[in-house]
């Protein structure tokens, strides 16, 4: 089995000129790209949506090729989206799916497809159910090493391994073996600051949760005091016209005030004290 990364760097090398949106593999891409100027990452908000966004972007771009990676959960939010792929049939879209074996954007949920080892050797996944069932070439009644993995895309788990010991049957019976693990989950993100498509040394991150009258917000901030962005940029800066019209920065950040106002969230830009920011709020998890 290829894990993300490894498929990732396989494709950066036949790349090309071609437009990626990264989708549920932003997170390896990121390190991988060396084109970033002609990547369009648009995170977890966008969870579902990464099909109808890139389709849409191969219809208006017909003399590009749009490559995206799309995850399971994520096509399975939006399945709509194929009949339509069907019937346009854009030839410049090249859509693959992987799949990361677990839900990771909607809370994390264990879930099956746990790999299995059996004394080092991998004999495969768990079911729907998270049963794995499998005639072993052992003698009856030998001890064996099982170990069981899980690996969830943007969490870290605790443990994310599981070995005992099991003593077979002897021959002629049949056994069946259960555990459970106690396993914990830590979303983690990695935030990536550039300009232009370079990174930004030295960037200031704050991260702060507010409760104002029952309404609970993340709020997160990026300031550089190196960037440079005249006035003029900065009050244009969402208005995806003027910047494609005036060759400002990108359209990114109108892109990205459209995904958080989505979701319910804000993004300004502010000048001031010899640095801009970008502040993203956004209503916390869990919320009705």
């Amino acid at each position: 089995m290829m894990n993300t990364a490894e498929l990732l760097k396989v494709f950066n090398r036949y790349r090309g000129n071609a437009i990626v949106v990264p989708g549920r593999g932003g997170r390896h891409w990121v390190k991988i790209s060396d084109q970033p100027n002609r990547d369009l990452p648009l995170g977890d908000p966008a969870m579902g949506g990464h099909a109808s966004f890139a389709m849409g972007l191969a219809l208006a771009l017909p003399g590009q090729r749009i490559v995206l990676f799309d995850s399971d959960g994520d096509l399975q939010m939006g399945l709509g989206i194929l009949a339509t792929v069907a019937e346009q049939q854009p030839r410049n879209f090249y859509h693959f799916m992987l799949d990361n074996e677990c839900y990771a954007t909607t809370g994390g949920q264990p879930v099956p497809q746990a790999t299995v080892v059996v004394d080092r050797e991998a004999l495969g996944v768990t079911d729907s159910q998270g049963v794995f069932a499998r005639q072993l070439n052992k003698k009856p009644g030998a001890e064996i090493d099982v170990t069981v993995t899980k690996e969830m895309h943007g969490y870290r788990i605790e443990p994310w391994k599981t070995s005992f010991l099991v003593k077979l049957p002897k021959e002629g019976q049949a056994s069946a073996y259960s555990f459970e693990a106690d396993l914990k989950a830590t979303r983690y993100v990695t935030l990536r600051v550039s300009e232009r498509g370079a990174p930004l040394p030295e960037a200031k991150i704050a991260v702060s949760i507010s409760n104002l009258a029952g309404d609970e917000r993340v709020r997160l901030t990026v300031a550089s005091r190196s960037t440079e962005v005249r006035v003029e940029e900065l009050q244009a800066i969402f208005d995806p016209i003027q910047v494609v019209q005036e060759n400002l920065i990108d359209v990114g950040p109108s892109v990205s005030q459209r995904i958080i106002e989505s979701q319910g969230g804000r993004l300004e830009a502010k000048q001031g004290r010899g640095e801009v920011s970008f502040t993203a709020s956004l209503p916390a998890v869990g919320q009705p």
